[in-house]
């Protein structure tokens, strides 16, 4: 009884003790805004406190509370609000949903009370997350859809863009990936609007990850890479692992398994979630059983086991079990396998249950399969010391016959293999000189252009302007001659005309701007006078490109152009350039009814494909996710 009360004592001695240290912690991020006082203090200690509970930092709580409390005594509502957010978040983080939804809801009648709306639509906006963490996804997708119409309300583009994406990754949930891709899409591109390069690698990741699924792998592989830019230049090593991950994973999936692995190694070392590192584990495992390396496939799956064990799983328990199971079995440990496999069964659901059944019996034919295969091999081996010392000289002659038939064969293929060399050699020389050809063809086509723009602008625009400062010398002597002005004024117009015609074969702003203005210009004169809507975006693009990259990039976009007003029917036309690693790349997207098959052999279309050729780039044609038709030029510049 006395160690009863002595365990007792010393345990409210902790507790105690963890309080004071606690109250003490708390007390000192107060005085560290020494010169803060009021609501001004209150909105430091939130900020600080939210920064914490979102890297599920226990103290964080403790500064929200702090801050509760101040704003209550001095009755701030503002700051008492935002306190209670970040509580609910805490609760919302650390798998309390009871609680959590107290505080949200707490949240949510606050803001209205003050009739703030940015507020309330961040409560809609947590209270989907909540619902969302819990499966319930009709309840979260209404939640987001609240939100974003307020944000919409007020043009907050920050809101628009983090609703959209929640939207899109519910429809990924839903394995609805062309709505997700739609929303995704959306989050994208007002995220590059504003510039918020910190979740933009989060946009291409889920772009990339519905690209895949519906079977778009090249668009899936662009998005990741272009992810993998924004990770790189931020220093985000948790997103640029996942995003390894994922792209790894893709190439496995199809066929590039030893491309696959080189990328997933390269997320080794990252700083990541433990449930990161599960996946990541769990996905070289299984590399590893592809590519036939038994020792890897088994350290990496049984990493992601001890991981799960000392975390209560992350979901990813079954898929350790399953890699276990196929690295012991690559290990010839057939027991451990058959164990793995079976608890692979079990903690799988009831809906997988025929699933199970396969990959367990599929174990079980292999296994029973290789030990009928180990029996015909010792059996043939029996037999070939039998016929060894009853027919040597049988076996000598087939041997013998054998080997000539080697030879010929051997013989045939050399021939075989010299002549396809040959003809390689030859198809490639046909090759290059056509794209020499074709280069040719297109390098004098814009020498013939300046040419002819510098003849009209120099010589005959030049020779028409003296004309016309004659004439109107002439009518100043002579006096107003209403037929003379008139000639006058079709000869102007004619001479502008020249100089358009001129300045369109080869820009100024092209050799002496550089192709961004160019094509700012371009587009004002092309679609200026439309109804047609355009919006033109560059960055990265900061220093002039070579002659040919930019005459090339000018003439395609032109090109574009000209296909958006005569054929597209589109009302809006939005266009990219941007420098990534060490390419450029030009995006246009319209609204419009998109290309045909036919449309795709057109002339225009053909040009703008033997364009980039000359410049070793690339160019891809789709459906655009808003409707209308999404072009993707990308260009080496180094």
């Amino acid at each position: 009884m006395r160690k009863f009360f002595i365990l007792l004592s010393f345990l409210g001695f902790l507790t105690v003790s963890a309080q004071e240290n606690n109250n003490a912690y708390v007390d000192s991020i107060v005085r560290s805004f020494n010169n803060v006082k009021d609501t001004t203090l209150i909105k430091e200690l939130n900020k600080k406190a939210f920064g914490l509970v979102v890297r599920s930092d226990i103290k964080g709580v403790l500064i929200a509370r702090k801050a509760l409390d101040l704003a209550q005594s001095i009755d701030y509502k503002t700051g008492e609000t935002d306190a209670i957010n970040v509580i609910g978040i805490n609760f919302d983080i650390n798998g309390e949903p009871d609680s959590a939804i107290i505080y949200y809801n707490l949240f949510l009648k606050n803001s209205e009370a003050m009739s703030d709306s940015v507020r309330i639509g961040r409560a809609y906006n947590n209270m989907g997350m909540l619902n969302w963490h819990q499966g319930n996804f009709t309840e979260a997708i209404e939640m987001f859809y609240k939100s974003l119409e307020i944000n919409e309300r007020l043009d907050n583009k920050t809101g628009i863009g983090n609703g959209t994406s929640n939207i899109g990754l519910i429809y990924m949930e839903l394995s609805q990936y062309h709505n997700s891709l739609k929303y995704s899409k959306r989050s994208f591109n007002i995220r590059m609007e504003i510039k918020d390069s910190t979740r933009l690698t989060s946009s291409c990741n889920n772009i990339g990850i519905c690209f895949k699924n519906i079977g778009q792998i090249d668009s899936a592989v662009y998005y990741y890479q272009l992810g993998v830019d924004y990770a790189i230049a931020l220093k985000n090593d948790r997103k640029l692992a996942e995003l390894y991950t994922n792209l790894g994973n893709l190439y496995v999936e199809n066929d590039e398994v030893d491309k696959g692995y080189a990328v997933l190694v390269k997320a080794l070392g990252l700083k990541q979630s433990e449930s990161s590192k599960s996946s990541l584990y769990n996905s070289l495992s299984g590399t590893c059983y592809l590519i036939n390396k038994p020792t890897e496939a088994l350290d990496f799956a049984l990493k992601s086991y001890q991981l799960n064990k000392e975390n209560e799983g992350h979901g990813h328990i079954h898929e350790s079990y399953l890699n276990l199971a196929n690295a012991y079995y690559l290990n010839k440990q057939y027991a451990k396998a058959q164990e793995f496999y079976l608890k692979w069964g079990e903690t799988k659901d009831s809906i997988y249950s025929e699933e199970n059944s396969k990959a367990i019996a599929d174990f079980e034919t292999r296994y029973q399969t290789e030990k009928k295969e180990k029996e015909i091999v010792r059996q043939k081996l029996e037999i070939t010391e039998k016929d060894l010392k009853l027919s040597n000289r049988n076996k000598m002659l087939m041997g013998l016959g054998g080997g000539i038939l080697v030879i010929f064969f051997l013989s045939l293929y050399i021939m075989q293999r010299r002549k396809r060399k040959a003809q390689q050699e030859k198809d490639e020389a046909i090759i290059i000189e056509k794209d020499k050809g074709l280069k040719a063809i297109i390098i004098a086509q814009e020498e013939e252009r300046k040419r002819i723009a510098k003849d009209l602008h120099d010589g005959i625009v030049q020779r028409i302007a003296g004309i016309i400062l004659g004439w109107r010398k002439m009518i100043e002597k002579r006096g107003e001659d209403k037929e003379q002005q008139e000639l006058l004024k079709s000869l102007e117009r004619s001479s502008e005309d020249l100089r358009d015609i001129s300045h369109r074969m080869m820009p100024r702003a092209l050799s002496e701007l550089g192709v961004c203005a160019a094509i700012e210009d371009m587009l004002g004169k092309s679609l200026g006078n439309t109804n047609i809507k355009f919006q033109f975006e560059h960055f990265g693009v900061k220093k002039r490109l070579s002659e040919n990259i930019e005459i090339t990039l000018y003439r395609i976009t032109q090109e574009l152009i000209n296909n958006v007003i005569k054929h597209s029917k589109a009302t809006e036309v939005n266009i990219q350039l941007f420098k990534a690693n060490n390419d450029v790349v030009l995006i246009v997207e319209d609204n419009g009814k998109g290309f045909s098959e036919k449309s795709k052999e057109g002339i225009g279309l053909l040009n703008i494909s033997s364009r980039v050729d000359t410049v070793k780039g690339e160019v891809n044609f789709e459906p655009s996710p808003l409707s209308g038709t999404l072009v993707t030029v990308k260009i080496p510049i180094d």
